[in-house]
C-alpha cells in the first residue's frame, strides 16, 4: 500500500515521524531513506540541504538528494494542519539548496541526482533547485550542478538511464565550473547523460552558468523533452581565455551510435548568452538525431558576447543536426559575426533536409546589421527547406525564395516591450494587419494543438478559412 510521507523543516519530530504535518520529518534525507515505489513525499515550504557543514570536504560535497524510483516528491505545501492539502509552489516556496558550506563556496556538486533505473513515474514537482556548484576533479563532478541524471548502466540486461519527470520546478543559480581544463564543465542547471529521456514540464531555468557548454542544460547522447519551459538569462561563460562557451541555455551533444531526438514544445528562450556560438541553443554533434522545436519564442539572446571570442554565430540557435522548426518566432537576437544568422545558423551535413515552417525571423542582427537575409538566417553548405515563413530582407534570388515566404513587417504588438503577438487592427499608422496572420500551413501543425500559450490555432481573421498564423502566437481577434 502506498504511503504519504510529510516533511517540514520547522518540525521538531524526533521519532515515529512522517505520518502527518504534525509529526513531519524535519529532514528530507530522512524521508528519502524510508520511501519506496508508489509513495508520495509532501514537502513544506522552507529550505532543505543534502547536508550541512563548515569547511566541507569532498565527501560532504558529494551528498545529494537521490531520487527514489517510483516516488513522487511534491513541494510547495503550506503545512497547514487544518488544510493539509493547501499547496502553491509560487507562494510556499520549497527550496532544495546546494549551499551547504557556511564559510566558503564548497557547495554540493549536484543538488539532486537521478541514478540509472529511475523511470518516468518518478516525479519531482514544485521545487526550487539552486546553488549547486559542479567544480570537482572528475567529469561527473563538473556537470549538472542543479540536477544530474545518470546514463544507462551496462549489464545483462543493462539498467536504463535516469528518466524522471521534472515538473513545475525552478532551477536557478547553479554553476558548472572548470578550475582546470582537465574536464569540461557542462550543464550548470541540468546534465542529462546517455539515453536519458527525462521530461521537463512547466519549468523555469534561469541564471545558471557553465564554463564550457550549456548554461542551463547540457546533454550527452540523451533525449530529454521540454514542454512549456522558460530559459532565462543563462550563460555559457567560456572561461578566462574565452576558448569555449557554446549554448547559452542548452548544449546538445551526441555521437555515432546514439540516434536520439530532443524536442522543445511551447518553450521561451530569452536573454541567454554564449561567449561563442548559439546564444540560446547549440548542438555540437553530427547528423544523429533531430532537433524539434514547435511553438517556441526566442528573443534577445546573444552569441559571441566575449571580447576575444573566436566565433559568434547563431544568435539564438546554432545547429549541426537535422532541425525541424514549426511556428517559432525569432526576434531581436544578436550574433557577433557578420552574416552569421542572428536568428539561426544552420550547418548540417546530411543527405536529408531540415525544415522551417510557419516561422518569423525579424529584427535579429549579425555584427550589428539587420539589412541582409544572412543577418536573420544562414544555411551553410546544408539544405534547409523554408516555407510559409516571414524573413526580414528575404533575398528573392536566395536559397529561401518561395512564393509562400514573405518579407513584410509582421507587425508585432510591441517590439520594444517584447510583445510578439501579431497586430490585426487598431494601430495608429497603417498598415494595421499583419501579413503573417492566416499565412501558415496547417499541414505542419494541427489546429487543435494551440499556440505557445495554448490559445486556439486556425482563428479565421482574414476570411480565408481556418489557417494558422506564422509565428508562435495565434492572433485571436
Amino acid at each position: 500500500m502506498a504511503d504519504t510521507i510529510y516533511v517540514d523543516d520547522d518540525s521538531t519530530c524526533s521519532s515515529s515521524c512522517g505520518g502527518s504535518w504534525a509529526t513531519a520529518y524535519p529532514d528530507l534525507q530522512a524521508a528519502l531513506a524510508v520511501v519506496s515505489d508508489g509513495d508520495t513525499i509532501r514537502v513544506a515550504q522552507g529550505t532543505y540541504r543534502p547536508t550541512s557543514c563548515e569547511e566541507c570536504d569532498e565527501d560532504d560535497r558529494a551528498e545529494t538528494f537521490d531520487l527514489v524510483d517510483g516516488v513522487v516528491m511534491e513541494g510547495g505545501y503550506a503545512a497547514d494542519p487544518v488544510e493539509p492539502d493547501l499547496r502553491d509552489p509560487s507562494v510556499y516556496e520549497t527550496i532544495l539548496s546546494g549551499d551547504i558550506d557556511t564559510t566558503s563556496n564548497n557547495d554540493s556538486y549536484h543538488v539532486v541526482t537521478g541514478a540509472a533505473g529511475i523511470e518516468s513515474d518518478t516525479i519531482l514537482d514544485g521545487f526550487t533547485i539552486k546553488k549547486g556548484r559542479a567544480d570537482g576533479g572528475s567529469a561527473e563532478r563538473r556537470r549538472g550542478a542543479g540536477i544530474y541524471l545518470t546514463g544507462y548502466a551496462a549489464g545483462n540486461p543493462p539498467t536504463p538511464s535516469a528518466s524522471p519527470t521534472i515538473r513545475n520546478c525552478t532551477i536557478e543559480y547553479n554553476l558548472a565550473d572548470a578550475p582546470t581544463q582537465a574536464y569540461q564543465a557542462l550543464g550548470g542547471g541540468v546534465f542529462c547523460d546517455q539515453l536519458s529521456t527525462a521530461a521537463f514540464e512547466s519549468c523555469t531555468l534561469q541564471n545558471n552558468q557553465a564554463f564550457n557548454q550549456g548554461g542551463a542544460v547540457a546533454t550527452d547522447h540523451a533525449a530529454p523533452s521540454f514542454t512549456d519551459c522558460r530559459f532565462i538569462s543563462n550563460e555559457a561563460a567560456g572561461g578566462i581565455d574565452e576558448d569555449d562557451g557554446f549554448g547559452g541555455a542548452v548544449s546538445i551533444g551526441t555521437q555515432a551510435g546514439f540516434d536520439v531526438d530532443i524536442e522543445f514544445l511551447r518553450c521561451t528562450f530569452r536573454h541567454n548568452t554564449a561567449v561563442q556560438n548559439g546564444g540560446a541553443l547549440y548542438t555540437n554533434d553530427s547528423t544523429v538525431g533531430d532537433l524539434v522545436m514547435t511553438n517556441c519564442l526566442l528573443y534577445r539572446n546573444g552569441a559571441g558576447t566575449g571580447t576575444t571570442s573566436a566565433e559568434g554565430k547563431g544568435g539564438a540557435v546554432y545547429t549541426t543536426r537535422l532541425t525541424y522548426l514549426t511556428n517559432c518566432t525569432f526576434a531581436q537576437n544578436t550574433a557577433r559575426d557578420a552574416d552569421s544568422g542572428g536568428g539561426i545558423y544552420h550547418n548540417v551535413d546530411s543527405e536529408n533536409d531540415s525544415a522551417m515552417d510557419n516561422c518569423i525571423l525579424w529584427k535579429n542582427t549579425a555584427d550589428g546589421d539587420d539589412t541582409h537575409e544572412a543577418d536573420q538566417i544562414v544555411a551553410a553548405d546544408a539544405d534547409l527547406i523554408v516555407l510559409n515563413t516571414c524573413i526580414q530582407e528575404l533575398d528573392p534570388n536566395g536559397p529561401f525564395a518561395d512564393p509562400s515566404n514573405i518579407d513584410t513587417d509582421p507587425l508585432f504588438s510591441s517590439l520594444a516591450n517584447d510583445n510578439y503577438v501579431l497586430l490585426s487592427t487598431g494601430c495608429d499608422i497603417p498598415p494595421c494587419a499583419s501579413d503573417a496572420i492566416d499565412a501558415g500551413n496547417n499541414d505542419k501543425i494541427a489546429c487543435n494543438q494551440g499556440d505557445i500559450v495554448l490559445n486556439d490555432r486556425c482563428v479565421d481573421l482574414e476570411g480565408g478559412g481556418e489557417v494558422n498564423d506564422m509565428g508562435c502566437y495565434e492572433t485571436q481577434e
